[in-house]
């Protein structure tokens, strides 16, 4: 099976629950290492709200429940606090609640007589509380007669009492009254190792809890007779971290996370594995939950790779929400390139793919334009777009060193491939100059070659860049002239005329010495061309007057691996991403509009139409934005997705 998407995070997901809101939506609770909390709509794959902040280490717990007739999630963390927040506001509901003189280990919620409460476990000192989450008081005694400290703990019911199940560091399970504080039966004894987490399944009637444990099984308990049901459930290579339980195709299943990085699912009366395990390329397994969504068991997993992902039990579907639940064709790498044009009266995203393929996915509707483009015999690095003679045309360059022209109304390429470059093509611009729409290219050989693309030749003869490689490129206007904004490798930036491939005008000396890893132009308000430049890693982007051949400003962004730039209703704007959010900046003011927009895997590339979209590529997702907010609109809004999955 293959992951349906995954959702951004900004850091490590140690904890995830589900719930349903009251309007219907099935929604998605996750807790980082780091401390927020985000909400996912599990049918769009949108994050919900902003960030619930508050905790600021590792959040350990998160679990749900009604409270006053609100849904509210309930979040505890290694330095101490208990949280608990009203999912409809995103707010958190009166004071931290400090359970522990520790922190919290591990916590979990219950109706106990019509009241919603928590139990939670300490930090280091063996003990287990339970709490009145609406008067804020603890109820009854310590549940501290373990004989090792607890690490998991769940609820259920057990001969119409409210339980306790924790499981402990020596391997074995303990079952607790919630209303008198007295343990139920001997302790469950099997595991080898600690237990990591446990949860309550009613199969046939009765209760069973399911645990899961660093001797790398999962097991199942029968809670009425204190027996295991069954036997071990073997497969897993790493320690199993997280359960959770399901009903699948009408029969009970837990679904275990790992270690070994893979997501399993057993079946509960057969002691079997069902189905191949879940995996994912990279990132260990630390958070499980399940739900139903349109009628199918989801499991929602927590991975060290900071992301959250989502998975149909029965076929691996996806299911982003999209008509039908059914997979989109996507790419099947990631994405290097991206642009937009209008083709045939719609507007169109293209992108370019470690794939070796073109596509075209409709604007609005994120649905693929055509099929795939093909030629290229290695990865697309860059892909633009223009018009010759009222009709679209697309270009690309690919790591196989060729330049591609095609026609996108009929998916074919156009005449044959620009050859020339003996190494991959890493920059890719068109001008038009004295009528004729020229292609300028760079490559790892460190030459600029400039092409006429009706012809299909080279204009001009070559030049390298003094022996610099160069590493990107923008078309702008230099006194008038079609020019080329050029950055190496040396950190050298220049500016090379497209009539005749040499340099002219100032060098603006960078502040940095390292190489200039990406450049976009664009214009101010009163018609200066300017050039932004970024470093691979972490260092403010640039701005440059390109004229006086100096900076004049530093965006505070990491934008090491996409940037692009444009003048939308008047007013110059950039697009800075890296990582795992993309920021839209103001290049009026050189500030901020709206919040960091967050994404499910590193951003690669991004775009702004002549409309004003945004155009954002995370690895395989596209997401397309609305118009650039004011700074008033905070966080812009997705107005369409395209490509493999929708994004948070």
């Amino acid at each position: 099976m293959e992951a349906p998407y995954q959702f951004g995070y900004a850091g490590t997901v140690t904890a995830v629950a589900t719930a349903r809101m009251l309007d219907g939506r099935l929604i998605a609770v996750s807790g980082s290492w780091e401390g927020p909390l985000r909400v996912w709509d599990l049918a769009t794959g949108r994050q919900i709200g902003d960030p619930l902040t508050g905790h600021t280490e590792w959040v350990t717990a998160v679990t749900t429940g009604m409270l006053d007739d609100r849904l509210v999630a309930v979040s505890g963390s290694w330095e101490g606090p208990l949280r608990v927040w009203d999912l409809a506001t995103g707010r958190q509901m009166g004071d931290p609640l400090i359970c522990h003189s520790h922190g919290v280990a591990a916590a979990a919620t219950g109706m106990l007589d019509g009241r919603l409460i928590a139990v939670t476990v300490g930090v280091g000192d063996d003990s287990v509380r339970v709490w009145d989450l609406a008067t804020r008081h603890v109820i009854g005694d310590l549940l501290n007669a373990h004989a090792g400290q607890v690490n998991a703990v769940t609820t259920g019911a057990l001969d119409n009492r409210l339980v306790a199940v924790c499981g402990t560091w020596e391997g074995s399970l303990r079952v607790w009254d919630v209303a008198t504080g007295q343990e139920v039966g001997d302790p469950l004894v099997g595991h080898t190792d600690k237990v990591n987490a446990v949860a309550v399944r009613v199969v046939d009637g009765r209760p069973m809890a399911v645990s899961g444990s660093d001797d790398r099984t999962v097991r199942a308990w029968d809670l009425q007779s204190g027996e295991p049901m069954g036997d071990p459930l073997i497969g897993h290579t790493g320690d199993v971290n997280a359960v959770a339980t399901g009903v699948l195709n009408g029969r009970p299943v837990a679904v275990s996370g790992s270690d070994d990085g893979t997501v399993r699912v057993w079946d509960l009366v057969a002691s079997r594995q069902v189905g191949d395990p879940l995996t994912r390329p990279v990132g260990m397994v630390q958070a499980v939950a399940t739900g139903m969504l349109d009628g199918r068991l989801i499991a929602v997993s927590g991975i060290s790779d900071k992301t959250v992902q989502v998975w149909d039990l029965a076929s691996g579907a996806d299911c982003t929400g999209s008509a039908g639940g059914f997979p989109r064709p996507g790419h099947a790498a990631g994405i290097d390139a991206v642009t937009s044009g209008v083709l045939e009266g719609r507007e169109v995203v293209v992108t370019g793919s470690q794939d070796a393929t073109v596509r075209m996915w409709d604007l609005r509707s994120g649905e693929p334009v055509g099929d795939p483009l093909t030629g290229h015999t290695g990865a697309v690095e860059c892909v633009t777009s223009a018009v010759v003679n009222g009709r679209l045309i697309v270009l690309s360059g690919g790591a196989d060193g060729t330049v591609r022209v095609w026609n996108p109304a009929t998916g074919e390429q156009v005449g044959e491939p620009f050859t020339g470059h003996p190494g991959p093509i890493c920059a890719l611009a068109t001008a038009v100059v004295d009528g004729r729409l020229l292609a300028v290219t760079a490559s790892t050989d460190k030459i600029i070659r400039i092409w006429d693309v009706s012809a299909g030749e080279q204009t001009i003869r070559p030049r390298a860049d003094q022996s610099r490689r160069v590493h990107g490129l923008a078309v702008t206007t230099f006194d008038g002239r079609p020019s080329a904004v050029v950055g190496t490798r040396q950190g050298g930036l220049r500016i090379r005329d497209l009539a005749t491939n040499r340099d002219t005008g100032p060098r603006p000396t960078p502040l940095y010495g390292d190489p200039v890893w990406k450049i976009a132009a664009t214009t101010t308000v009163d018609g200066r061309p300017i050039a932004l430049t970024s470093r691979q890693y972490g260092d403010p982007v640039t701005v440059w007057d390109i004229t006086a051949g100096r900076a004049i400003a530093q965006l505070q962004a990491s934008a090491g691996e996409a940037l692009a730039a444009a003048v939308v209703d008047g007013r110059p704007i950039a697009v800075t991403g890296t990582l795992w959010t993309a920021q839209v900046w103001d290049l009026n003011t050189y500030q901020q509009i709206g919040s960091d927009l967050s994404f499910p895997r590193p951003v690669t590339a991004v775009a702004i139409t002549p409309a004003g979209h945004l155009i954002i590529c995370s690895e395989q997702h596209i997401t397309v934005l609305a118009a650039t907010p004011t700074p008033q609109q905070g966080v812009v809004e997705p107005e369409s997705t395209c490509g493999s999955g929708r994004l948070g």
